[in-house]
């Protein structure tokens, strides 16, 4: 089993879903997250997956039952640090991608911008104004 196969230290966020392939799909295709791991059952079904970005890692998990709380009230952050955020947002609406806090400075000092996934998860995209170690 390579590193990547591991689960990674720390905290990983875990998204309950109906369908993990269709999940999956839309992280990867449309968001632009990578695959680094998946898990069919004995039938072939994918029960679990998991996504990287920005340093992180996501679980998408398949849990009909918990996916039935559309968002689930999950909000993940993800912070950004030699990712363009501007063009980033630009290519999530050029993707049709659901807004629901569009792209602004904020006064805790950040530049941000929230969307929801195809399931209602709201993911915010972060980054710093200004680079701390200037």
């Amino acid at each position: 089993m390579s590193d990547i196969d591991m689960p990674p230290s720390g905290v990983l966020a875990v998204l309950p879903c109906n369908d993990v392939e269709e999940a999956l799909r839309y992280y990867t295709d449309t968001l632009g997250f990578k695959e680094v791991f998946r898990r069919p059952d004995a039938n072939g079904t994918l029960i679990d997956a998991r996504v990287t970005y920005a340093g992180g890692q996501v679980m998408l998990n398949l849990n009909p039952e918990m996916a039935a709380h559309a968002g689930g009230g999950v909000y993940l952050w993800f912070r950004l640090f030699d990712d363009d955020i501007d063009a980033l947002y630009e290519r999530y609406v050029s993707a049709g991608v659901t807004r629901v806090e569009e792209l602004g400075d904020r006064l805790w000092g950040d530049r941000t911008f929230t969307i929801t996934d195809h399931a209602g998860f709201h993911l915010a995209f972060n980054k710093a104004l200004e680079d701390p170690g200037s």
